[in-house]
């Protein structure tokens, strides 16, 4: 098969690329934008390609579209250039590809599409955007949901990802404090009595993409992939700390915010691998 993915500087573009290159019958056609990535495999081609209103058209036929690559807030970027980038221009792009035989889309989207303030939040649960990064995201998948209406042959996965912890994972709730822990820093967090498995660990992703390539039927599914059997906040901490031998430096703060768990039953009734949320941390604080 071939495949085109975005994103491929990324933590979680490097650990899907490494994926789907061990089968040396797929051909990869990896992007970048600034940072090329350090993949030497014969099956991978390294493409500088940045997602603008100026790109040139994708030139290569495709069969999987796996789209990573977008603005994050931590970019600090304005709205209209989220919306830009991580709608409108990845929109170009998609309509290139169709007209080159297309088969497959899987999109990387987010938590932050979702309301706040929901306890239990499944794929059914009320969908409102916090911020312009999860109104771009969100405007994508409406755009992804209309193309499935219009065309049944493109089969689309979308992943709103939590907390997504692998090598070299940052910008999240849980990378952030594997960081401080090793810098032998405090870690301050609220609601530590909450129970937690907002966790995603990159290979259980790859897995996730994986079946749902060679295996799923379903023309357009929407997945919260996460962890199973929460734990409370204070115990993954204390948990990561024990795994590097480090004193528990830590201090909660009192906050009127409230924590969230992920309903994990379709993914689990759709036969979807997921590991406990203390096996999830385990893997990544080793």
């Amino acid at each position: 098969m071939k495949f085109l993915v975005t994103g491929s500087s990324s933590s979680i573009g490097q650990e899907v690329i490494n994926t789907l290159s061990k089968n040396k019958k797929n051909l990869i056609y990896a992007t970048y934008s600034s940072l090329k990535p350090k993949i030497n495999k014969k099956n991978v081609k390294l493409i500088k390609y940045i997602i603008s209103d100026k790109q040139k058209k994708f030139k290569f036929e495709i069969d999987v579209f796996i789209h990573i690559a977008s603005l994050v807030p931590s970019d600090n970027k304005t709205r209209n250039q989220l919306i830009e980038v991580n709608f409108k221009n990845s929109a170009k792009l998609l309509s290139d590809l169709l007209s080159k035989n297309l088969r497959q889309i899987i999109f990387i989207s987010s938590m932050s599409v979702y309301k706040k303030n929901q306890s239990l939040i499944n794929e059914n649960s009320t969908l409102e955007y916090n911020d312009a990064y999860g109104e771009s995201k969100l405007m994508f998948e409406d755009y992804l949901y209309k193309l499935s209406l219009i065309n049944s042959k493109i089969k689309t996965l979308i992943l709103r990802l939590p907390g997504y912890v692998g090598k070299n994972s940052k910008n999240n709730f849980i990378s952030s404090i594997k960081n401080k822990i090793i810098n032998d820093e405090e870690v301050v967090f609220v609601n530590p009595n909450s129970l937690f498995n907002n966790v995603i660990h990159e290979k259980t992703l790859s897995k996730i993409i994986l079946k749902f390539i060679y295996k799923e039927k379903r023309k357009f599914l929407i997945l919260n992939p996460a962890a199973k059997y929460p734990m409370k906040l204070k115990n993954i901490i204390k948990l990561m700390h024990k795994s590097r031998n480090k004193n528990i430096k830590i201090r909660v703060e009192k906050s009127k915010s409230k924590s969230f768990l992920i309903d994990t039953s379709r993914l689990r009734k759709l036969g979807y691998e997921i590991n406990k949320t203390k096996d999830e941390i385990l893997r990544f604080i080793k």
